[in-house]
């Protein structure tokens, strides 16, 4: 009967979307949410994070929002008959992208498990490695679709409890062994609702189970549904553009430094650039790469630091440590970059610049005798025009200009450009994606370096490891383990 009802008011919702969009313009937007603290809350400021982007997403448009608030399995019958326009926020899944349609991000965040400490959780790298543990997990919650099929399979055993606080009740009574959520909000629940000293039995294992993005959605049986995620992306392209999404969300961060067991104490927050490959990228809404495998190898492995590794935007990684929303990243140690953040002595990684030319070209033995860029005027040079560091050095030099590397490595191969420069490790990287290997080889003269150091914000809680990072780096430099790190992505 109630599915009935729902029904019927699903159908007057979708009469209600042909309106016309002059009268839309003055409607109030409704949004179905649920508890998930600190990002989304009926009685936290603002109706937390997640909300509150999407209001000044709209706002930006000149269209007000409304927010109702529901168990979330019931908020999800409801979007999917159009009873509102939209909810927030969700993961990704198949079912979802079909009948909905899917915002832009707006959140990004590790989902980790969760352990009591004299229960320690032991390492894993694959699901099947939980199979002897009884995972609590809560109910309408996407995780992943493998986790959920490995679950049907009889592989893992989940226990399904209706919120988060349930499971960690269960977690506390060991009535289950683990169980997922990010650790911000794994936190937020704890503080509310348990003592500190109860807090301080738990910890959790810094492998992600996955590394997800929240979306808003809009119901594809709303005739307006398409039309207002295409507004709302705008909203938040602007707001994102402008800066306000980053100072929301330091200002959230915020919220945890006066906390006992905090996200930042916790765990150390590193920041990427989120396309950088080899050294920065994200595959599978996971962070690879060089600097992930050197900071891992140390600070983690070595040191024993729990660490959490984000990309973003450059610009957006350098913001969050500058402002306290973040704890590190690796990069040039530059004079403004030391205003904010203190820097390693050892460098994690020396960045070379090298030669690139045909296997077989005759110039080869020409350009082993460079030793400076303005050596190269008498060759043909060709470079990418994303390239920052080639504007750079080649300005006032005639450079073959093509949109992508791939171009540049074809025109070395077809023998129309005589030679490539540019950071080594890129390039090798990238000649080995294009499958070049054969074709194009490295001029043994180094034409450049710089160093790679890593750069703690001042405001960040782990400033006082560096002398120990500087003594971790220098062994893994004796023992073959930096260069083992870097082989591995030729």
């Amino acid at each position: 009967m109630r599915n009935m009802v729902l029904m019927v008011i699903g159908v007057l919702f979708i009469i209600c979307g042909t309106i016309t969009t002059s009268s839309l313009a003055s409607e109030t937007l409704l949004f179905s949410s649920g508890e998930y603290p600190p990002w989304l809350g009926e009685s936290l400021p603002g109706n937390g994070f997640g909300c509150d982007v999407v209001r000044e997403a709209f706002k930006r448009e000149n269209i007000d929002v409304a927010f109702q608030f529901s168990p979330w399995a019931r908020a999800e019958k409801e979007l999917k008959v159009g009873m509102v326009h939209g909810s927030v926020y969700w993961y990704q899944s198949a079912e979802r992208k079909r009948i909905n349609y899917i915002s832009d991000p707006i959140t990004r965040e590790d989902i980790v498990f969760f352990y009591l400490k004299s229960r320690p959780m032991k390492p894993w790298q694959k699901l099947e490695d939980l199979k002897n543990y009884t995972i609590g997990v809560t109910r309408g919650y996407t995780y992943t679709d493998e986790f959920w099929e490995l679950s049907r399979q009889k592989i893992l055993k989940f226990e399904i409890n209706n919120n988060d606080v349930s499971n960690f009740r269960k977690l506390l009574s060991k009535r289950i062994d683990i169980l997922p959520i990010s650790p911000v909000t794994g936190y937020e629940i704890l503080h509310k609702n348990f003592a500190a000293s109860v807090v301080n039995t738990l910890d959790y294992n810094s492998t992600p189970l996955v590394t997800t993005t929240g979306h808003v959605l809009f119901p594809k049986v709303r005739a307006d549904a398409k039309k207002n995620v295409e507004i709302f992306n705008r909203g938040l392209a602007k707001i994102k553009e402008d800066g306000t999404y980053d100072r929301m969300y330091e200002s959230l961060m915020k919220g945890y430094s006066s906390k006992d067991i905090s996200l930042a104490q916790s765990t150390m927050n590193i920041v990427y650039f989120d396309s950088y490959p080899p050294f920065s990228w994200v595959e599978n809404n996971k962070m690879k790469g060089i600097l992930i495998d050197i900071l891992t190898e140390a600070l983690q492995h070595r040191m024993g630091i729990h660490l959490s590794h984000k990309g973003y935007p450059w610009a957006r990684a350098q913001m969050l440590v500058k402002n306290g929303g973040a704890d590190a990243f690796v990069s040039v140690p530059t004079p403004e970059r030391k205003k904010y953040t203190k820097t390693s002595t050892e460098p994690a990684i020396l960045i070379t610049v090298s030669l690139f030319t045909k296997k077989d070209s005759h110039g080869f033995e020409e350009l082993k005798k460079v030793k400076k860029i303005s050596d190269l005027k008498r060759f043909k040079v060709v470079n990418y025009m994303g390239n920052g560091w080639a504007k750079q050095k080649l300005k006032g030099m005639e450079v073959w200009w093509v949109p992508q590397i791939e171009s540049a490595m074809n025109l070395l191969v077809a023998k129309r450009a005589d030679v490539y420069v540019d950071n080594t490790q890129v390039t090798l990287y990238n000649i080995k994606k294009l499958g070049f290997q054969d074709k194009i080889v490295e001029v043994p003269n180094i034409i450049d370096s710089t160093s790679f150091n890593l750069c703690i914000g001042k405001k960040s809680t782990y400033v006082n490891v560096l002398s120990e990072f500087d003594e971790t780096i220098i062994k893994m430099k004796k023992d073959g383990t930096l260069q083992k790190i870097c082989d591995k992505y030729k």
